[in-house]
């Protein structure tokens, strides 16, 4: 939040992160329930949106350091 720039960039990571971990959520919780057991069904979207969104915050930071500086500053891109 050093900047609105990296505010808006960090919003449209955060945006394209939701949609991938929802369809993933979708695409294994319809696997899982027709392949585990029914206590096992109810657990793994959970779990699936934690990891996606523990991955989602490395992918938005490791995006954010490699456009942007310390000090909030676009980087200039080869």
């Amino acid at each position: 939040m050093a900047n609105q720039q990296i505010w808006d960039f960090a919003n449209r990571i955060g945006a394209i992160m939701f949609i991938r971990v929802g369809m993933a959520t979708l695409v294994l919780s319809v696997f899982a329930y027709f392949l585990l057991p029914d206590k096992a069904t109810m657990w793994t979207p959970f779990f699936i949106v934690i990891i996606g969104i523990g991955a989602g915050m490395y992918w938005c930071e490791t995006h954010i350091n490699k456009y942007f500086d310390k000090n909030g500053n676009p980087k200039k891109q080869n």
